[in-house]
């Protein structure tokens, strides 16, 4: 049953959350009334959105875990947290319940997202550069208490009894613990992870990892939506290895770079088709997209694999 809505409601979803560099520098964003005038007093577009990464195969399973029960690694805001490896809740979607990094208060303190990052909303131009956390705002989890999505998914602690309780209350220090999604599920998100995660290994045919995000509307009313961003197969983590680059090596390479993301041996390529950056005129980018087209068909056409070399980002959809 959640699998069959799942496939009906995530064509309804895409989120853009990162725009080709030096080409998108003023967004539109059309609302109700309310909607704007919740923006308009607030000047941000933040806390709403829970991004979480999650992989069908866990490497380092433990208790009653599986290698096949996957991990999710989930964090408040934007997903800068989760991607860069800051503070968030890593957990297995099959037993939500189990968290050895959250075992005593101590560690929950410690180990619990202290802030987030927000969309800036103040600004009414924002030029895209090199720093692409130009449009966010880091916001201590403190400062955003009383907004609904920090009290839904917030415990609370209690220092003089040096105790966390799981409803979040005024009268405490706020702890970002997603006790009410994980212990108490009032939305089954572990389950729809499951679900998904073993939907994309029988149709991919092998392990898969997925970004998704939960949008949690600031009207305790109504209902959460969740979006996936991403379904993929699973690296094989060749982009862990240490790699060594010999004089020797770079003498015979054809071409290098010192901006890549992660490595890899392969030898089927046979041709590089590069937009040049200095050439390249955003005015002009559905003109490039259909001249590139028409070369990726003839490629495909003569069965030759090749490499697309491009400004900005590609299929960020």
């Amino acid at each position: 049953m959640i699998s069959k809505e799942i496939k009906n409601q995530s064509s309804r979803f895409k989120v853009f959350h990162e725009l080709m560099r030096n080409k998108v520098e003023h967004i539109l964003l059309i609302s109700t009334s309310y909607e704007a005038w919740i923006m308009e007093e607030d000047r941000r577009l933040s806390e709403q959105i829970i991004n979480e990464y999650a992989q069908s195969q866990n490497y380092y399973p433990f208790s009653k875990m599986k290698p096949d029960d996957g991990i999710v690694n989930m964090a408040l805001g934007s997903g800068k947290a989760v991607m860069e490896g800051e503070r968030n809740l890593r957990f297995s979607p099959r037993f939500p319940e189990i968290l050895p990094q959250r075992s005593t208060v101590k560690d929950v303190l410690e180990n619990s997202q202290r802030y987030f990052y927000a969309l800036k909303m103040g600004e009414t131009t924002c030029t895209i550069g090199i720093n692409e956390a130009v449009t966010l705002l880091k916001r201590e989890i403190t400062d955003a208490a009383g907004d609904h999505p920090v009290k839904l998914l917030s415990s609370t602690y209690d220092p003089v009894e040096n105790h966390i309780r799981d409803a979040y209350s005024s009268s405490g220090h706020p702890v970002l613990t997603f006790a009410s999604m994980l212990k108490y599920k009032i939305f089954p998100i572990p389950e729809i992870i499951t679900t998904l995660l073993e939907l994309g290994r029988k149709e991919f045919g092998c392990q898969v990892e997925m970004e998704f995000a939960i949008d949690l509307s600031t009207d305790p009313k109504a209902n959460a939506r969740f979006a996936v961003l991403q379904l993929r197969p699973m690296s094989a983590r060749e982009e862990m290895l240490d790699v060594e680059i010999s004089n020797h090596d770079r003498n015979q390479a054809f071409c290098i770079s010192h901006l890549a993301l992660g490595n890899t041996i392969n030898c089927d390529m046979v041709d590089f088709v590069c937009v040049k950056p200095e050439s390249f005129d955003p005015a002009r980018t559905t003109e490039t997209a259909k001249q590139l087209a028409e070369i990726n068909s003839s490629l495909i056409r003569a069965g030759r694999k090749y490499i697309l070399i491009g400004p900005g980002r590609w299929g960020s959809e």
